[in-house]
């Protein structure tokens, strides 16, 4: 793997996190409202 496969796959992990976290919190304020 060289270094641009490295960084394209960790910029893809860090915004499938923020999605994942995103939709958890409204998920979250949907169960607690």
């Amino acid at each position: 793997m060289n270094f641009l496969t490295t960084v394209l796959t960790g910029v893809a992990i860090a915004l499938i996190e923020t999605l994942v976290i995103s939709l958890a919190k409204s998920a979250f304020r949907r169960v607690a409202a």
